[in-house]
């Protein structure tokens, strides 16, 4: 059994499964791994960022612009967020 087996809601464990199999050129797995990683945390940029470069490696350039949109929006509202203190 694998870590992620063993604990399927930890968002970090999926989501480094996802970098592994990005490493191994296994990019629908990579990006079955992101998109529940993103399920289980869907605030989080760093997720979102990387899930538009496997889409951009896919061809789903559409798909991978609104990834990338939403990575650099969900990064701004936190810069913005700290600014405010």
């Amino acid at each position: 059994m694998s870590f992620v087996d063993s604990v399927p809601n930890h968002w970090k464990g999926v989501f480094t499964l996802g970098l592994t199999y990005l490493r191994l050129g296994r990019l629908k797995a990579t990006q079955t791994a992101f998109v529940t990683a993103r399920r289980l945390r869907p605030k989080n940029a760093i997720i979102e960022f990387n899930r538009a470069m496997v889409l951009v490696r896919l061809g789903e350039v559409r798909k991978a612009a609104e990834a990338l949109t939403t990575a650099v929006e969900l990064r701004y509202s936190l810069w913005e967020a700290h600014c405010e203190r």
